[in-house]
């Protein structure tokens, strides 16, 4: 299920990326905390998930809860990108509603297997 969970986090770290634009960010999407601008940017949120989600970071390291909390955030944040463009989460056949319902099913499965444990 570890597998299954980071793989399924490279479609809203994708979408994430497509909405910022990296060249006017002073740390090139590297949030830091202690930097004033990254506090105060509009994309501080998606900023900070992508530096503490990063492809490059040890995720299969990563407790099954961290990686929960991460698809909860990345569920949230692609679903209102798709509510914003008046998708119907239900019905729609597009890649982010597609993933949405995947993403929803999988979060049952990860809620459920942390109940168990």
């Amino acid at each position: 299920m570890r597998r299954t969970i980071i793989e399924s986090l490279t479609y809203p770290r994708m979408v994430m990326l497509s909405q910022m634009d990296a060249e006017n960010c002073p740390l090139h999407l590297y949030f830091d905390p202690a930097y004033p601008i990254c506090r105060s940017c509009e994309h501080s949120g998606e900023c900070q998930w992508l530096t503490d989600h990063d492809e490059f970071q040890a995720l299969t390291e990563k407790p099954i809860q961290y990686l929960y909390e991460a698809m909860l955030f990345s569920i949230d944040y692609v679903e209102s990108r798709s509510s914003l463009d008046r998708h119907n989460i239900r019905r729609c056949a597009c890649e982010s509603c597609t993933w949405l319902r995947d993403a929803k099913y999988l979060t049952h499965q990860i809620r459920q297997e942390l109940t168990l444990v």
